[in-house]
């Protein structure tokens, strides 16, 4: 895959290269674990509101109990 450059303040530069560093990766592989985590937090997000939206009705807690009880 290609490389790029960001622009950045160079104290939020500075903040993640002392993060990645302490973690003994490079800035890029931070930056994709930043990002990773981002992605899963919303999806994560997501399905929370969607459950909300269509919370479990009794059928599928009579359903559980059968599970739970074989």
């Amino acid at each position: 895959m290609g490389m790029t450059n960001i622009r950045v303040r160079t104290d939020v530069r500075d903040l993640l290269k002392a993060q990645a560093r302490a973690r003994g990766r490079t800035l890029g592989e931070h930056l994709q674990d930043l990002a990773d985590r981002e992605n899963h937090r919303q999806r994560m997000q997501e399905m929370k509101e969607a459950m909300q939206a269509n919370p479990p009705d009794q059928e599928y807690f009579a359903e559980l109990a059968e599970w739970e009880g074989s």
